[in-house]
């Protein structure tokens, strides 16, 4: 058991809790490290709530007792997964024994993806991009390449999509004319980028709407997102994995080119010609 234990339940009762326990449930989500030493008390006062509040929640998230939760916390503490941590483990491995866990966890992400997926949500995002009148798409830091890459294939099948990068600090000029309508693909996980927080809640403020592709619909991005996806990253080597965000997006990338496929057949016959020349 470990913190993505911790995090499925919380995910997975989240609705039905009421807003106090919700309140511990974001607490906890975003302080982990810090939660794993307090006991109860301690907990409570951190929080801002009562010691029976937190029993309510721990009982309402599956647990039988604030214990059991803390073994659950400490148990994740101690196989922290920090480049540096998963890196002082992985070391002591040889070559095929962390090529294998490797391999079988990238399996294991792209099997939870599959178990969690939701069409209706798929669906969702991709009429949402169809219908939109421009798509915006960003990424800071590692989700860059990932939010790149999206916009790479959607180029080729759709023409209304734009990259935000920095260019210069200009990004906020060329959001000016931004509003009902359009739609903003926003990429960020754990050790989230503060400037794609900012673009969102500034996004959010024109009236755009958002999909957010992320680790937890209660993550910064999860939070004031329209539609939020989320997928799996764990890794046992240092780096986090990015198969199954690469799945998730092939996912979105395939469903539009189905709804679009005359179109998406004359804009790949251009550029074919294009390369021609």
């Amino acid at each position: 058991m470990g913190a993505n234990t911790i995090e499925e339940k919380i995910r997975k009762n989240y609705n039905g809790l009421t807003k106090s326990c919700q309140k511990i449930g974001e607490f906890l989500l975003k302080n982990m490290e810090e939660a794993a030493f307090f006991d109860i008390s301690d907990f409570a006062l951190e929080v801002g709530v009562s010691e029976s509040t937190v029993i309510r929640f721990v009982r309402g998230i599956g647990y039988k007792g604030f214990p059991r939760m803390q073994e659950d916390l400490r148990t994740w503490l101690k196989e922290r997964i920090t480049p540096l941590g998963k890196m002082e483990k992985s070391v002591y491995k040889t070559p095929p024994d962390i090529y294998k866990d490797i391999l079988e966890n990238d399996i294991q992400n792209l099997n939870k993806l599959k178990k969690d997926f939701v069409y209706e949500n798929f669906d969702e995002v991709v009429n949402t991009i169809i219908k939109s009148k421009h798509i915006y798409i960003i990424g800071y830091r590692t989700s860059f390449p990932i939010a790149y890459l999206l916009y790479m294939f959607l180029i080729e099948i759709i023409q209304n999509a734009e990259f935000l990068d920095f260019r210069g600090g200009e990004i906020y000029d060329r959001l000016i004319g931004l509003g009902k309508g359009d739609v903003l693909v926003a990429i960020s996980f754990h050790r989230y980028s503060r400037v794609t927080s900012e673009i969102v809640k500034f996004v959010k403020s024109k009236k755009c709407k958002i999909i957010g592709i992320t680790d937890s619909p209660l993550s910064p991005l999860g939070e004031i997102a329209d539609i939020v996806l989320s997928v799996e990253r764990s890794n046992p080597a240092f780096f986090n994995s990015y198969v199954a965000c690469l799945s998730l997006i092939n996912c979105i990338v395939g469903g539009i080119s189905l709804k679009k496929e005359k179109d998406a057949i004359h804009i790949l016959k251009m550029g074919a010609e294009v390369l021609k020349q």
